[in-house]
């Protein structure tokens, strides 16, 4: 009988290293996973985008569920006329940021998404910060906040940067199996649907 127990506990701790070596590597490969981006053919409406680390393109499947992203951290073309979900994450060190002593172990986690519609032929460019937004906190005493942003530039023929107006997206339940990307304004339009 112990055989037989010490059997199927080798069997349960094989399953449990098998189940969590596939775990592991599914989120250790969350750059590129699920459904690909598709890039424009040659001689498709196109525009140019330069990505920076730690952005992506999202992905959805014909029922507008998210199914994926494609990583973004160099230039490519993406279909002009079409919107495009960017997202952005990212986990540094607050350098500074906190209350008091700088700890070595905070960290700042980003995770920031906008849509926007590219034009033919135009160029874009993607950039990225962060900020100590100095402050009080609940009790009075001076603290920092870390912040951190993303946003989209246009790269206009004399090499100026002009800023473009992007909608910022945050993610939305639709159902158990369903998660999409939707704009405050959609999600009201939703919940006034829903209500009648």
């Amino acid at each position: 009988m112990a055989d037989v127990d010490t059997h199927i506990g080798i069997l349960m701790l094989k399953t449990s290293c098998i189940l969590i070596a596939a775990l592991t590597l599914s989120l250790t490969a969350c750059q590129s996973v699920g459904l690909q981006y598709k890039f424009p053919a040659a001689g498709e409406k196109s525009a140019e985008l330069q990505g920076v680390d730690g952005a992506f393109i999202n992905n959805f499947n014909e029922k507008g569920c998210y199914y994926g992203r494609t990583s973004l951290s160099g230039t490519v073309r993406v279909r002009a006329g079409e919107p495009i979900s960017i997202g952005y994450e990212n986990e540094e060190r607050k350098d500074g940021f906190g209350v008091g002593v700088n700890r070595d172990d905070e960290v700042l986690f980003c995770r920031l998404m906008f849509r926007f519609t590219p034009e033919e032929n135009a160029r874009y460019r993607l950039w990225k910060a962060k900020a100590n937004i100095a402050g009080k906190n609940v009790f009075g005493l001076p603290s920092r906040v870390g912040i951190c942003r993303l946003g989209l530039q246009q790269v206009m023929e004399d090499g100026s940067l002009k800023a473009i107006p992007v909608v910022p997206l945050s993610l939305h339940h639709v159902k158990w199996n369903c998660i999409q990307l939707k704009s405050v304004a959609e999600k009201k339009a939703d919940a006034e649907t829903e209500a009648n």
